[in-house]
């Protein structure tokens, strides 16, 4: 089964301030294109707080386990 993918740059605008947490402005970003998509957004991601931000945000998110575990 292939599955489409879409990825598209967002810059932003002239005088932007971002957010003091990069993971919030992540996922801020990620809210303003919903609208704009013509499908879910999926944030991808293997950082666990990211992804539980993402999830009280409301947006749908894939986290997989690692390729390789991580030494101790």
């Amino acid at each position: 089964m292939l599955t489409q993918t879409t990825v598209e740059v967002l810059f932003d605008p002239p005088g932007h301030v971002r957010l003091p947490i990069n993971d919030d402005q992540i996922i801020d970003w990620a809210l303003a294109v919903v609208p704009l998509a013509a499908r879910e957004v999926t944030l991808v991601t293997y950082d666990t707080g990211q992804c539980m931000r993402a999830r009280a945000a409301g947006l749908r998110e894939k986290l997989h386990k690692p390729l390789v575990e991580e030494p101790a």
